[in-house]
């Protein structure tokens, strides 16, 4: 059964309004859709009868810039992104002051990394980027099974290491980090890089929001956990002037991002 499919039949089933996500997950469980992780805004789910995962998240302006960027300006690097992303209404018990929607993304499954490329991308992938954006003609020091390797530049690591693909790895890196501002941080780190069966490195989430870790953990924050004084809570879908009662703001539009500043981007087909 689709994440999506799944949605729609529960809409208007009363019996899930009290659920909140702790709980909706061990539903899931039973439908054998396993959650196979979670970050601060977002979670991940996955079936053994899928060929994709669905990442559903709350306000993360950080990932919904970077989605969009990579929708526009493909790369063997990106994750592929087969539907998404959409604003889907909540239906389960909530904080009042959480949003009224929350976004899904239908993507590739992705693997983590071994613990070889792990270890090695962790202590180098920055100081090979550092060293090839600024051709830098001198000798690079990376370090490989826990000792430091001398190198006359940073081209002679990429023959040595011709099967992690660095040249077009450290271009997509340097691409991401032109995109950050005074809101927008990078967040480049392994924990944010998977790869394919195919061995592909494959970047997942390189942005943050600093606005975004002002608050709390939103729509997935364990009803345990709340503090109902101060933050009441409601369950089901919003009703119509719920919305203006809570003084919650919608999510906003994102608008692709394109390195071609000429071109005019194309409609997004979702879902």
């Amino acid at each position: 059964m689709k994440l999506k499919q799944l949605h729609e039949q529960l809409q208007g089933v009363k019996k899930f309004h009290n659920m909140n996500w702790q709980q909706f997950e061990q539903f899931l469980k039973s439908q054998n859709i396993q959650l196979i992780g979670s970050g601060m805004f977002g979670k991940v789910f996955y079936s053994p009868s899928w060929n994709y995962v669905i990442k559903v998240f709350d306000k993360d302006d950080g990932y919904l810039k970077f989605v969009n960027f990579a929708l526009e300006n493909p790369s063997r690097h990106f994750p592929k992104f087969m539907k998404g992303p959409r604003n889907l209404p909540q239906f389960l018990t909530r904080l009042s002051s959480s949003n009224e929607r929350f976004t899904v993304v239908k993507m590739e499954k992705l693997n983590k990394l071994t613990k070889e490329i792990h270890e090695f991308l962790g202590y180098n992938l920055r100081t090979l980027a550092d060293h090839y954006t600024n051709n830098v003609e001198t000798p690079v020091e990376i370090i490989v099974d826990s000792q430091v390797v001398k190198f006359k530049h940073t081209t002679d690591v990429f023959l040595k290491y011709k099967q992690y693909n660095l040249p077009s790895l450290i271009k997509v890196y340097n691409q991401l980090n032109i995109l950050t501002d005074e809101h927008i941080r990078n967040d480049l780190h392994v924990g944010n890089i998977m790869m394919r069966d195919d061995g592909t490195i494959v970047i997942t989430d390189p942005f943050y929001d600093i606005r975004d870790l002002r608050r709390d953990e939103g729509m997935f924050k364990a009803l345990y956990q709340l503090d109902v004084a101060k933050d009441s809570l409601i369950s089901g879908p919003a009703r119509p002037n719920q919305q203006t009662q809570m003084n919650l703001t919608p999510i906003p539009k994102q608008e692709p991002v394109s390195l071609n500043r000429n071109r005019v981007p194309k409609p997004m087909k979702i879902f």
